[in-house]
């Protein structure tokens, strides 16, 4: 696999669009947990879509909770977006005043010496914005996930869909453009500049699930509560990939609709919950999430690529009560990624404060243990106007011009 193939792939993709697209298979792009450094395994049953056992973990006054949500996360250190779509623009300019030139019956030959030169200058600001942003790339996730719980002291259930997706862009300068634009200059043949071949190229994911939730509470004492859960999921992974022209550079040409190739199948993750404590402060979680493996390969540009999602495992730990909780979380293997490009790990620290039922301020942070995405830091706001109705917000920062935000909402009766 060539270097600038490496650094398209690796992009991390953002340039994006997902809710979800939390980076993972394993958390929801949740705006609650997001808010508290994407931290939710040892909440309770309206995280239940990221730890199946934690639909059982409910208060005796919880019957029914829906909830959907939506988020983005997206870097664009080089400002490659707008640079690219101002090089677009700049060579339709040209195109337009090359054949204005060329057509002008009344110009002098010394006036168009003269409109060359000018003509040229802008033709090297075309080639030095290229060349500032060649393969830098631009990265997003995005995703939306919706949850119904119905727990109870039987097997509490729950039904969910969820979908995230990351996609990364970069852009691929061919230095042989600089001759092009030169002799399109020289000749006044504005047609040479539809074969320039530099192009933005964007690569990504998108997996999409829906499936139901079980868990069972198997131990309830004074010491401590155990809980177990699984869900059981159809799962289907699309590869995107998409190539545009410099000439037509913009963002709406990047989407996830140039499927290159899908796969499908049934797929399962696990969960447990324990807490103990004369409080029941202590809180612990152990996730593992596609206990199936699943590989795709394709051809993208002549080369090989293969995408892994595979099996992925977490473990938690909290303290806290009705009104604060501190959590810690880390990833115990490797996320999914695409074959022969290091993948994410991620250790995860947040915090919540509850003013009685009604509002909630969360705090949080997340590194990469591998130095492949990066760290962020995280802000999120909860109102929950008597525990029934639930508007939640978060908003995270980054180096490299990361940012990202987040949108809950919620009813529970």
């Amino acid at each position: 696999m060539t270097l600038k193939k490496q650094l398209i792939l690796k992009g991390s993709v953002l340039f994006i669009l997902s809710i979800c697209l939390s980076a993972n298979a394993a958390n929801s792009f949740n705006a609650k947990h997001i808010g508290q450094g994407f931290t939710s395994l040892t909440t309770d049953f309206t995280a239940a879509i990221n730890n199946p056992a934690l639909a059982s973990a409910y208060d005796s006054d919880d019957d029914f909770y829906f909830s959907f949500g939506a988020g983005i996360l997206a870097s664009d250190e080089g400002d490659v977006i707008d640079i690219g779509e101002q090089i677009s623009d700049d060579i339709n300019i040209l195109s337009d005043e090359i054949d204005d030139l060329a057509f002008d019956s009344q110009t002098t030959l010394i006036d168009v010496a003269n409109a060359q030169i000018s003509l040229l200058i802008q033709a090297n600001n075309i080639t030095d914005n290229l060349s500032l942003i060649d393969e830098s790339p631009v990265t997003a996730r995005i995703g939306t996930n919706a949850l119904l719980m119905l727990p109870n002291k039987y097997i509490s259930l729950g039904i969910f869909a969820d979908q995230y997706a990351r996609l990364s862009v970069s852009v691929d300068y061919d230095d042989t453009d600089t001759f092009l634009l030169n002799a399109a200059i020289v000749t006044l043949n504005s047609d040479l500049l539809d074969n320039l071949s530099s192009s933005g190229q964007g690569l990504g994911y998108s997996v999409a699930e829906a499936g139901v939730i079980v868990a069972k509470n198997i131990i309830e004492n004074e010491n401590y509560t155990l809980n177990l859960g699984a869900k059981i999921k159809y799962q289907r992974i699309d590869i995107i990939s998409t190539t545009v022209d410099i000439n037509d550079f913009d963002d709406d040409e990047f989407d996830l609709d140039d499927d290159i190739a899908d796969s499908t199948q049934t797929n399962v993750d696990l969960g447990l919950y324990l807490n103990w404590g004369a409080k029941n402060q202590w809180h612990f979680a152990l996730v593992a999430n596609n206990l199936l493996t699943h590989d795709i390969s394709f051809v993208v540009d002549t080369e090989d690529v293969n995408f892994e999602l595979e099996v992925n495992a977490q473990a938690a730990i909290s303290y806290g009560h009705s009104w604060y909780r501190f959590s810690a979380e880390i990833d115990l293997l490797e996320r999914e990624g695409f074959a022969n490009l290091e993948e994410s790990q991620y250790f995860a620290l947040g915090s919540q404060l509850s003013l009685g039922e009604h509002v909630q301020f969360r705090l949080g942070a997340r590194t990469d243990l591998n130095n492949v995405d990066e760290d962020v830091f995280t802000l999120g706001l909860g109102l929950s106007p008597w525990d029934i109705l639930a508007l939640d917000l978060s908003a995270l920062v980054g180096p490299n011009d990361t940012i990202g935000l987040g949108l809950q909402l919620g009813i529970k009766l």
